[in-house]
């Protein structure tokens, strides 16, 4: 949060959407979730008392730019979690790349996932994960269809909502649905009772997302970025 108010902002978001799926657990921990929200505004307030006392030009800069970036997010983006200007060697900006095939493999993983959280009746948390997926493709995909006047509506509209002028902090909703439906999903076959199935296919589907890691971070490592 110190970093980036929208960082509060989306995490705020989630917590939210994931204390009204568990409200009863939520209201057992009352006291603990007030402290937690009393420290974290005590810790942002070096910011928020010059913000809202206008002595800050921050208002200004962040709170009144135009809506940007229409043109280069969509829906296949948002829901494979590739990034428009990654040639996977760099960032090239405003220029739509074409997707790596291997990206494919995180809403796919992510949707088995899902399928067995369901089969396996976790039916608060499959809820909590498959909302904050839906919504985190929804938004990153900013105007394109379906629903491609929502962002807009909501930049004009809901509270805080203008600080986001590109959708891209949005993909946050996404990972954290994805890492998690991921997690289960190799989680469950490597509880699997058929051996064969369990070896195989926890080997290749490790494999498939440690490939995927290592051929955004080669760059990194390699210089090339």
């Amino acid at each position: 949060g110190f970093i980036d108010f929208r960082t509060v902002y989306l995490t705020a978001l989630v917590m939210a959407l994931y204390t009204a799926i568990y409200i009863k657990q939520a209201w057992l921990a009352k006291y603990n979730l007030l402290f937690y929200a009393l420290s974290l505004f005590l810790t942002n307030i070096y910011w928020l008392l010059p913000f809202y006392s206008s002595q800050s030009s921050f208002g200004t800069y962040i709170l009144d730019r135009n809506l940007f970036g229409n043109p280069f997010w969509r829906i296949d983006y948002a829901a494979s979690l590739f990034y428009p200007f990654w040639t996977m060697g760099k960032i090239y900006w405003f220029t739509n790349q074409p997707i790596n095939p291997i990206n494919w493999m995180l809403p796919i993983l992510s949707l088995i996932g899902l399928v067995l959280l369901v089969y396996k009746r976790r039916v608060k948390l499959s809820i909590f994960l498959g909302i904050l997926g839906v919504v985190g493709v929804i938004l990153t995909k900013q105007s394109d269809y379906p629903f491609p006047h929502l962002y807009k509506w909501l930049f004009n509209n809901f509270l805080g909502f203008v600080a986001f002028r590109e959708a891209s902090k949005f993909y946050y909703f996404t990972i954290i649905s994805y890492s998690i439906l991921i997690g289960y999903y190799l989680d469950f076959i490597k509880k699997s009772k058929t051996v064969y199935i369990k070896k195989l296919t926890y080997f290749f589907s490790l494999i498939a997302i440690l490939a995927l890691s290592l051929i955004n971070l080669f760059p990194y490592l390699s210089g090339r970025i």
